[in-house]
C-alpha cells in the first residue's frame, strides 16, 4: 500500500490493517500475514484510493459467524495466491479487469452433505452464478446439468439433503444475477474443500485465460500446472490434486508431454503479461519450483515434505549459530 499509509495492529479479535485509525483489512494470524496481505494490495491495486483498498480487503472485514459463506479462504486468498506483492500473471490479470467477480454460492445444503464440485469460473449464459454451478450438477433424471433451479431444490428436499426450514424463495435471495457473458468466479460453500484459497486462485485464473486471444483449447490442463508452479505456501500438500489430475490424462512428471504443457503455460503467461502491459501494469509474479521439487523430493507426503524442510533448516542452522556464539562471545567474562 504504497501511497496509502497502513500499519498492523493487535486488537481483541485478531490482528488487523489500519489506514488513518480505519480498520482497512483482516483479521490475520500474524503479524507476517498481515503485511504480507499490505503488500499484496499494493501490488493489485498501486495508486488506486483509499476505497478501493478498502473493497479489496473488505470480504476479510465481514462478521465471523459460521453461516457467513465468506468465512473461509477468500481473505487468505487474496493475499496467498498475490506471491508477498504480486500474483500469477493469469490470474492478476482477472482481479484486475474482474475485482467484483468472486461469489460464494450456496447450495442449500445442510453440512451433513457435499456437492462433488469446488467452484467455477467462466462467462455466464444461465442468469446466475448458482444457475452456473447448477448446471454442472447431474440431474439424474436427464443425466445432464440441472436447468432448473426448482427441480434441483426439490429433488434435494425429496431426498432430505436440505438444510432444515429452508425455502425455496429465501434460497433464490442468494443468487447472484449475472448479465449475458459476464464474467464470474463461483465458489461452491458445499463443494469438496470448500472456498479454498487453491479454489479461488485456480477458478479466478481461468478468467484470467478467457482474457487471452491466444488461448484456445486445454485450459484446464495448464490451469493445474499452473497451479504447480504458483502452490500454497501454508498448503503445499494440495498440489498432489493436481499432479494427480494430470497423471490420471497421460501425463509423466518430466516426460516430453509433461514439459511441453509446462512450456505452454508459461507461454499462455507471457501472453497475460502482454495484456497487463497495455494496461500500464507491471508483469505477474515467476513461478516457485521449490515447493514442487521439495514435494517430489519427500516422496509426495506432507510428512514427507516437512522432513525435506526440516533437512535443509538442520543444514542451514550451523552457520547460524556460529553467527549467534560469536555475537555471544562479545559479552563473556575474562
Amino acid at each position: 500500500m504504497a501511497h496509502v499509509k497502513s500499519y498492523s495492529q493487535e486488537d481483541e479479535d485478531g490482528i488487523f490493517l489500519y489506514s488513518n485509525g480505519k480498520r482497512v483489512g483482516g483479521p490475520y494470524r500474524t503479524e507476517d500475514e498481515a503485511t504480507a496481505a499490505s503488500k499484496a494490495a499494493s501490488g493489485l491495486l498501486g495508486e488506486k484510493p483509499i476505497e478501493d483498498y478498502i473493497a479489496y480487503f473488505g470480504q476479510g472485514l465481514m462478521p465471523k459467524e459460521e453461516g457467513n459463506l465468506f468465512n473461509t479462504g477468500f481473505g487468505e486468498f487474496q493475499q496467498e495466491t498475490a506471491r508477498y506483492g504480486n500474483a500469477p500473471p493469469t490470474l492478476k490479470l482477472a482481479m484486475l479487469r474482474y475485482p467484483d467477480a468472486a461469489h460464494a454460492v450456496d447450495l442449500g445444503l445442510s453440512k451433513d452433505f457435499k456437492a462433488n464440485i469446488r467452484g467455477l469460473g467462466g462467462h455466464a449464459d444461465t442468469g446466475s452464478t448458482t444457475a452456473e454451478v447448477l448446471s454442472n450438477i447431474r440431474d439424474p433424471d436427464t443425466g445432464r446439468g440441472y436447468d432448473s433451479p426448482r427441480k434441483y431444490y426439490d429433488d434435494q428436499k425429496e431426498a432430505g439433503t436440505l438444510r432444515e426450514g429452508l425455502s425455496y424463495e429465501d434460497w433464490v435471495k442468494t443468487f447472484k444475477s449475472l448479465g449475458e457473458d459476464e464474467r464470474y468466479v463461483a465458489g461452491v460453500a458445499q463443494g469438496y474443500s470448500p472456498l479454498r484459497p487453491t479454489m479461488w486462485q485456480h477458478e479466478y485464473a481461468h478468467v484470467g485465460q478467457f482474457e487471452i486471444p491466444q488461448s484456445g483449447s486445454g485450459k484446464e490442463a495448464r490451469q493445474r500446472m499452473r497451479d504447480i508452479l504458483y502452490p500454497s505456501l501454508r498448503h503445499p500438500e494440495e498440489i498432489e490434486d493436481d499432479i494427480d489430475y494430470l497423471e490420471k490424462r497421460g501425463y509423466t512428471i518430466g516426460g516430453a508431454d509433461w514439459m511441453q504443457l509446462y512450456e505452454n503455460t508459461k507461454l499462455e503467461d507471457e501472453y497475460a503479461n502482454e495484456q497487463l502491459r497495455l494496461m500500464r501494469k507491471t508483469p505477474g509474479a515467476e513461478p516457485n519450483l521449490q515447493v514442487f521439487t521439495d514435494w517430489l523430493d519427500g516422496g509426495r507426503t506432507k510428512e514427507g515434505y516437512e522432513e525435506i524442510l526440516e533437512k535443509r533448516h538442520k543444514k542451514n542452522l550451523p552457520g547460524l549459530l556460529g553467527t549467534w556464539h560469536k555475537t555471544m562471545g562479545l559479552f563473556d567474562a575474562d
